[in-house]
């Protein structure tokens, strides 16, 4: 688990300092995920989501 919680850590700070880097027009520019026009503030929202989706399932399944 310790090494399981290090990682995740990493990862988000990693995420954190990737969006810091984008100045507004980066931030404006669109791409296509599955078939779907995104953002890239829009896939940040998502990444942010989709972390706490698996922390939720992780204390559900894990930690209780």
């Amino acid at each position: 688990m310790r090494d399981l919680a290090d990682e995740w850590q990493t990862v988000r700070r990693s995420s954190i300092r990737l969006l810091e880097s984008f100045d507004a027009d980066a931030l404006g520019r669109r791409g296509t995920a599955n078939g779907v026009s995104f953002t890239t503030r829009a896939m940040a929202w998502v990444v942010a989501g989709h972390a706490l989706h698996h922390k939720s399932l992780l204390q559900d399944r894990y930690l209780k």
